[in-house]
């Protein structure tokens, strides 16, 4: 599901940047706003199966009849449930980068990204599996960490990227 969002994102880069190039600050608040929403609704629909519907999910890829198993299932249906928050956060993140690209905007969510995933991600994910002892929990929820407070800084960007009287500041300096 994560590429139906990596493709809206993609469609949005052109979108955008197709109307940078004709000047219309209308149908490039409107295409990122779209692109937005669509993303979201997908990835929430996503994260909704995984947290409904773990068993099924989990049940496709391990035995569940196997008794071997049962302690991998367990582990399974806890990381899918983490999987769900990450996989919503994952899907904005991606539609806000690809927008903010067809802005010509690349350093900084370049390093909103790196912070994201590096500090928060990996960071919280050591402390939490590791240095906390929550395992592969832990690293998961790290995870979602990063994703999350990556997706809360790229859209807010975007946000503050939108704002008309700014986008028409970007278009005539030719930045965006």
């Amino acid at each position: 599901t994560f590429v139906i969002a990596a493709a809206v994102g993609e469609a949005a880069a052109v979108r955008i940047a197709y109307h940078v190039g004709t000047g219309n600050v209308s149908l490039i608040q409107w295409n990122a706003k779209a692109a937005f929403v669509l993303g979201s609704i997908v990835m929430l629909f996503s994260a909704t199966l995984l947290w409904q519907i773990p068993e099924h999910i989990v049940g496709w890829f391990i035995d569940v009849n196997d008794p071997r198993n049962t302690l991998t299932f367990e582990i399974a249906i806890t990381l899918t449930s983490i999987a769900a928050v990450f996989q919503f956060f994952d899907g904005v993140q991606v539609v806000a980068a690809w927008a903010l690209r067809g802005l010509k905007d690349t350093f900084v969510p370049m390093w909103i990204a790196s912070m994201g995933y590096w500090l928060f991600g990996l960071g919280g994910g050591y402390l939490a599996g590791f240095v906390f002892g929550y395992g592969a929990e832990g690293i998961w929820w790290g995870m979602a960490i990063g994703l999350t407070t990556t997706a809360i800084m790229l859209s807010y960007r975007l946000y503050r990227l939108m704002r008309a009287e700014r986008l028409r500041a970007r278009m005539a300096a030719g930045i965006a």
